[in-house]
């Protein structure tokens, strides 16, 4: 409970990048003993959400460019690879139920007013879409490392809120996707996957590391002699 908590709270931008946790904080916050906030930091810190330094406590740790791109290169294959094992499991009871109704959301968020949108918004679709298939795809393993990926994956949201909430990047294929795993499509469902990863590749790195603005002079270096 305590981990799931201190994990959501980095998910949603409570705690942000730099953020030291204070052990005695979140004893009062949480209305635990330290013994379970420990146990909850450790693991999390296995997991990548935090970092454990030497007294100094934990750390969230921060949002670089060449992290995301690691982390992006780890997800992708697993999310393609997890469409595919849906596809294949297309037949089973059941599957198509679930797939029908996640469809179905995917065409209600398609609907909704683009004025209106954030990109946490963009991100939540996001998430719910690779949850479904992440669950889905019958593979425990798979559905627990996309999870733990994903997490780090919302805190980009708050990273630049800045950057305008494009819905054709962030669920580019999405339908497509759902659609051809229904049918049974395994090499469709993979390709329009691994399509999806190469388009929304670079929306993630701009919320990380935006492109500098045209508009504004660079900054001058003084020359070393």
């Amino acid at each position: 409970m305590v981990a799931e908590t201190i994990r959501r709270r980095i998910q949603n931008g409570r705690y942000t990048s730099g953020q030291r946790l204070i052990e005695a904080d979140l004893t009062h916050e949480l209305s635990v003993s330290r013994g379970p906030v420990r146990e909850a930091l450790r693991r999390l810190a296995a997991e990548g959400m935090l970092e454990l330094v030497p007294n100094r406590g934990a750390t969230v740790p921060g949002l670089s460019r060449a992290g995301v791109e690691e982390l992006l290169e780890v997800l992708e294959p697993l999310v393609v690879a997890g469409a595919q094992l849906v596809a294949r499991r297309a037949g089973e009871p059941g599957i198509q139920r679930r797939l029908g109704a996640a469809l179905g959301a995917t065409r209600y968020f398609g609907r909704r007013p683009r004025a209106k949108l954030s990109v946490a918004d963009c991100m939540d679709e996001n998430g719910r879409f690779h949850e479904v298939l992440a669950a889905l795809s019958g593979n425990p393993l798979l559905a627990r490392l996309v999870a733990q990926l994903q997490v780090n994956m919302f805190r980009l949201a708050y990273h630049n809120p800045h950057i305008p909430a494009d819905r054709e990047n962030w669920t580019h294929n999405h339908e497509a996707i759902l659609e051809a795993v229904r049918a049974g499509e395994v090499r469709r469902a993979g390709r329009l996957m691994h399509e999806f990863c190469r388009r929304i590749r670079p929306v993630l790195i701009e919320l990380t590391h935006p492109a500098p603005d045209p508009r504004r002079p660079a900054a001058r270096h003084r020359a070393s002699v």
